[in-house]
């Protein structure tokens, strides 16, 4: 016989059980997303050890996500490029339509932009501002026949007249000590700079020189290149100052820079008979 089930104490009927219905089960798996191929991540894993050598304070950066597609992981190698020069040097990093073995190439060798002069690219020097094109012609013409000193003044092109024997190479250490005043006491080192002569990668070579000779340096030298360039970074800026000067003097300031280096060749020959 059936018998009902007993009420709750407050009258009222036990509730039913009631199930959940089932998740309805996906007809397809939708597929997984490709991983990137072993070139990307070693890209990419390059990537990640050149922030930890050259940024290992900027976190944030060094977290941030990277994205698996060829154009876009070139674009941040580009970034990491972009930061360097903000930071720490310069550097040629136009990385716009390469592909990932430029980028690869890159992440290896450091493309620096240098600043030192080409002596062999005779037609560039034009390109520069005064006084640079005349030190670049003095130097050139130093093994000149010391009597011919008309062939001096037209080589150089200039309305000055040079002493038979000039040669700028012996004039550095004279110019140091003549004290000069802001901005031509950048003479001496622009002087040595057109020698390459300063001691300093960055203003001793071209971007030239180091494009025909294919020696990029490592990015495991960083740090060389970037105590190198905390030294030459004030010197080129007082070079900077001097020409702006010269040009801003409507080339009248080259008048007293020749002056200058007629009498630092005095003093220096006086030097050498005494």
């Amino acid at each position: 016989m059936f018998t009902p089930a007993p009420c709750a104490p407050d009258g009222r009927a036990p509730r039913l059980l009631r199930v959940s219905p089932r998740p309805a089960v996906p007809t397809a798996i939708p597929p997984a997303a490709p991983l990137p191929d072993s070139g990307m991540l070693a890209v990419a894993h390059r990537l990640a050890e050149l922030y930890q050598m050259v940024f290992p304070k900027k976190q944030k950066w060094r977290k941030k996500r990277l994205r698996w597609q060829e154009e876009k992981l070139v674009a941040d190698i580009q970034t990491f490029g972009n930061r360097v020069n903000r930071h720490h040097f310069p550097l040629y990093c136009d990385l716009l339509d390469a592909d990932l073995d430029t980028g690869d190439w890159w992440l290896r060798q450091m493309p620096l932009e240098l600043h030192g002069f080409c002596a062999e690219h005779h037609g560039e020097w034009d390109s520069f501002d005064e006084p640079i094109p005349l030190l670049l012609k003095l130097n050139e013409w130093e093994y000149a026949d010391e009597n011919d000193q008309a062939g001096l003044t037209a080589y150089c092109g200039y309305d000055y007249d040079w002493p038979p024997g000039f040669c700028l190479r012996q004039l550095d250490d004279v110019l140091d000590r003549m004290d000069l005043l802001p901005p031509l006491d950048a003479l001496p080192d622009l002087v040595r700079m057109v020698l390459s002569d300063t001691g300093n990668h960055w203003l001793d070579y071209s971007i030239e020189y180091m494009m025909e000779c294919d020696c990029y340096p490592e990015w495991e030298d960083y740090e060389y290149w970037r105590d190198e360039w905390q030294l030459a970074a004030p010197i080129l800026a007082r070079i900077k100052r001097l020409t702006t000067w010269v040009q801003a003097t409507d080339l009248v300031g080259l008048d007293q820079i020749v002056a200058i280096l007629l009498a630092a060749h005095q003093q220096s020959t006086t030097e050498q008979t005494n």
